[in-house]
């Protein structure tokens, strides 16, 4: 019988409490992007909570989990193209160890390395029998690994725990110079990212609950916000904003819901107190006289095609295959983990024009499955409202990537590509069980992207 969208939970849950436990430590070993201990000069190469919780994930998987019916696939409709982006990578990889010397080799040998373990516990993840009622706990396991980080966050804000970063050759970053970083790498827009895709989950939730849970999730998704506010980067609040806008004005339901509008007013308010103060204002504002700061943003993003054609100019097989994997040289020196600061052109300069139009098929299927209007048979409510609340990054992504390429692994973002990938295809993963036909006019089916009555959406 079907179930308003609200309390429509499995009865019992597709996986065993050891599974669903390691499942949530893959989830929030992201929430601790530090190095657990320094054993080598490669900062991003010493061990990390992720590297333990992805071992731990594949051993389980090789001796335990594919007997138990975990079976890697494609179905999810964002593997497909995301395998074809690793595999353009590889190519480059190869390539680029033809000419590179041994020493810089070594780092894109490493960034292959991180596609390829992102990609295994992706399939890995997706490969798990997770119900409705699985989903639902694992959200909230996604939100209280954002409230992790943004308490800290808050307490750095204060001056209560210091924002430095050691890593092995004894450089220091200050607050001053790299923003808040909570508990993330060293680069402050890990940590706004981080943030943003957290609260949007907490959206989700907020919207796929009732009662009590309802208003915690708000809570929580309120103070998650706060990380990307006054972390220091001008992109992660600018897609903060865009985000949580298409989610509650792409849908008439959000548009009606007194509840949704008390939470849009809670957002607001939070995040304008912490702005006020914050290094991302001063980054915005004072830093810039009047229009400096449009002007910075217009002549970075006109800027970017006169870099690719430079750069495809002295080195001609980047057409082919990148201009060497994450290690590019530039006139007599080495440009080492950094790239183009545009989303749609980095896999162009990093593998050539296969990883361009792979990366093109990527974002043509994210956008067209996360953003469908109606629900497939197979999907339960509350993976509705998880694939409209990742829309809502999705579209933010396509604006602020026209100057920035963070969604990819560059500098100081540690595994956030892995995060992304893996909250982008958990958004996909859909846990209905059959026909969803609603027999009565109470039972009528409510989605964030659909027009229904007797919504309990629109309940406090």
């Amino acid at each position: 019988m079907y179930l308003p969208p609200v309390q429509r939970e499995a009865s019992e849950s597709g996986l065993s409490r050891f599974e669903f436990r390691l499942l949530a430590f893959v989830i929030l070993s992201f929430s601790y992007e530090i190095p657990l201990v320094y054993i080598t000069s490669m900062y991003k190469a010493n061990p990390y909570l992720f590297d333990v919780s992805s071992i731990s994930l594949i051993l389980y998987w090789v001796f335990r989990g594919r007997f138990r019916g975990w079976t890697l696939s494609m179905k999810n409709s964002m593997v497909a193209p995301w395998v074809a982006i690793v595999a353009t990578f590889t190519w480059a990889t190869v390539v680029s160890g033809v000419w590179l010397p041994l020493d810089k080799f070594q780092f894109s040998v490493w960034y292959l390395g991180t596609y390829f373990q992102g990609l295994l516990v992706l399939l890995i993840f997706l490969a798990a029998p997770i119900t409705e009622h699985d989903k639902r706990k694992l959200m909230w396991v996604v939100l209280l690994g954002g409230t992790w980080c943004s308490f800290v966050a808050i307490l750095q804000v204060f001056g209560i725990v210091g924002t430095a970063r050691t890593i092995p050759k004894g450089w220091e970053i200050a607050i001053e110079g790299n923003g808040i970083v909570s508990t993330l790498g060293p680069a402050y827009f890990h940590a706004g990212f981080f943030s943003v895709i957290t609260t949007l989950v907490g959206v989700a939730l907020f919207g796929a609950s009732r009662g009590a849970a309802r208003w915690l999730a708000a809570a929580l998704a309120v103070m998650c916000a706060v990380p990307a506010t006054v972390a220091g980067t001008r992109a992660a609040f600018l897609a903060l904003v865009i985000g949580v806008g298409v989610v509650v004005f792409n849908s008439r339901e959000y548009r009606k819901s007194i509840g949704m509008w008390i939470f849009a007013l809670l957002f607001v308010v939070t995040v304008n107190l912490f702005y006020a103060g914050s290094l991302t204002k001063y980054r915005t504002s004072e830093k810039f006289g009047p229009g400096q700061y449009q002007e910075e943003a217009t002549s970075r993003i006109q800027g970017i095609f006169p870099q690719i054609w430079m750069e495809l100019k002295e080195h001609p097989v980047m057409v082919l295959a990148g201009g060497g994997f994450y290690v590019v040289p530039i006139g007599d020196r080495w440009r080492v983990g950094y790239g183009i600061h545009n989303l749609f052109l980095l896999p162009l300069e990093q593998g050539g024009i296969g990883a361009l139009l792979a990366s093109f098929w990527f974002w043509w299927r994210l956008g067209t499955c996360l953003g469908r209007r109606r629900p497939n048979p197979t999907e339960s409510a509350l993976d509705v409202h998880m694939r409209g609340a990742l829309f809502g990054y999705f579209v933010a992504l396509m604006v602020v990537g026209w100057a920035g390429g963070h969604f990819w692994m560059k500098a100081g973002t540690e595994h956030l590509n892995s995060y992304l990938i893996l909250m982008l295809g958990f958004a996909l993963t859909e846990t209905g069980r059959g026909s969803m036909e609603p027999t009565t006019k109470r039972e009528k089916f409510t989605s964030p992207f659909l027009e229904q009555e007797a919504s309990p959406i629109s309940e406090l």
